[in-house]
């Protein structure tokens, strides 16, 4: 039989710590732990927590948050760094929802018995089928007008842009008698 114990965990605060605490957690002792402001930055970015977020995360206002990462420039990058990986998430997303893609479906279906005991209804399971079938996510249009507007914005705009001259007005207003 196993038991859960407390360990309290806390960051040893230094010169480059925004948080001087973590919450408690179950498991076992009491423990130091040294992490630089830097890499909690960094972490929290790579969950995908925007920067007002992060800020709330380090007990701080966001416009306090802005400041340091104006000056600190360890800080900017550690923020840089942690956001690259959920974009690369999200853009390979896109691609692939944007191509279409394979996938392999399981369902798991239970059969049962049902049974009356003493007015009760009991159901009891007797057997388990697990199927596995191959499917295809066809392309989504959207994902592909999205891609395709940001990738080549020149080619694939909404808006069209016309510019008419002083001779195009002048052949007009020949053409057109006005």
């Amino acid at each position: 039989m196993s038991r859960l114990k407390r360990r309290e965990y806390s960051i040893k605060p230094d010169s480059h710590n925004f948080i001087t605490d973590l919450p408690s957690c179950l498991v076992g002792k009491k423990e130091t732990i040294e992490i630089s402001r830097y890499k909690i930055v960094q972490l929290l970015a790579e969950m995908g927590l925007f920067q007002h977020e992060i800020a709330l995360c380090l007990n701080m206002n966001e416009d306090t948050f802005e400041k340091h990462l104006t000056v600190d420039e360890k800080l900017r990058t550690a923020l840089q760094l942690g956001k690259r990986k959920p974009d690369q998430q999200v853009q390979m997303s896109l691609y692939q929802l944007a191509l279409g893609y394979n996938f392999q479906e399981t369902t798991v279906e239970e059969e049962y018995i049902v049974s009356s005991k003493d007015g009760v209804l009991c159901e009891t399971i007797i057997g388990k089928k697990v199927k596995k079938a191959n499917k295809h996510q066809p392309a989504n249009p959207t994902a592909v007008l999205f891609w395709l507007k940001n990738r080549l914005p020149k080619v694939w705009k909404d808006r069209v842009e016309a510019t008419i001259t002083l001779r195009d007005r002048a052949e007009m207003a020949h053409r057109f008698g006005t």
